[in-house]
């Protein structure tokens, strides 16, 4: 690849890449916070593991959501 291309080959797709890992980040954090405030206005203990499960699980849900279009862009540009 470094001889057909050049060094340019190896960062083919890393903005997408990081724009993705941003995107999945923040979509990761902010959720949870926001589950778990949800789900304390209704009876549920914050450090609870009940809320605790629930709240990532979604939040991951959320986070993989939000950065599908970013992870489709990458995975065009890298091929």
């Amino acid at each position: 690849m470094f001889k057909k291309d050049g060094v340019s080959c190896f960062f083919k797709g890393v903005v997408p890449n990081v724009i993705r890992s941003g995107v999945l980040t923040m979509g990761q954090l902010c959720t949870n916070s926001q589950i778990i405030e949800f789900l304390s206005s209704k009876g549920y203990d914050p450090n609870g593991i009940e809320t605790q499960c629930l709240a990532k699980g979604m939040s991951g849900f959320f986070a993989s959501f939000l950065s599908l279009p970013f992870d489709n862009m990458k995975v065009k540009l890298q091929s």
